[in-house]
């Protein structure tokens, strides 16, 4: 989870293959944070 509309970190990560080609990314536009809640509803959506 990054608080970065573009997932520059994810986008880094997973061009330097350092993370598996299944994992995601979860962000959004603006300046609000993401809630645990939607994070948590993220992950039970990809398991």
């Amino acid at each position: 989870v990054e608080q970065n509309q573009s997932g520059q970190l994810f986008h880094y990560l997973h061009g330097e293959q350092a993370l598996p080609q299944s994992a995601r990314s979860l962000a959004r536009p603006g300046p609000l944070p993401l809630r645990p809640g939607e994070i948590v509803q993220a992950v039970c959506e990809v398991s």
